[in-house]
């Protein structure tokens, strides 16, 4: 079975200098296996997308264009029903995630991987 994962690393990750260039093209490889805890309960792990078209987007409560980009999102995932959205905070405490997708107006039901640590983010 083809695996089939589409990552999008979103602004959250700062500067580009903060990645490897050897690192940067994830292009014809398999992207890299992570399990963490999600927001809404439970645990996600990436390896169970296998097959799926996975779209991962990396966030902060503090980065801007996540304001934007979260909402845009969701209306991608209304519009495109065959693609899997994961979106993944990197922020040290959840209370600042929370209050963020809270602000969030309309309904926001992706789901949100915990990534406190940044070690999923740290793999692309």
């Amino acid at each position: 079975m083809q695996l089939s994962w589409l990552i999008v690393v979103a602004s959250a990750l700062g500067a580009p200098e903060m990645i490897p260039e050897e690192d940067v093209d994830l292009v014809g490889r398999t992207a890299p296996s992570f399990t963490a805890p999600l927001l809404q309960g439970g645990e996600f792990n990436l390896e169970a997308q296998r097959g799926k078209v996975t779209l991962l987007s990396f966030w902060a409560s503090w980065c801007g264009p996540c304001k934007a980009e979260l909402p845009a999102l969701h209306e991608l995932e209304i519009s495109r029903p065959t693609l899997d959205i994961v979106t993944v905070n990197v922020d040290r405490t959840q209370g600042p995630a929370n209050l963020f997708l809270q602000r969030l107006q309309g309904d926001f039901d992706l789901p949100v991987v915990w990534d406190n640590k940044a070690q999923a983010m740290g793999q692309y």
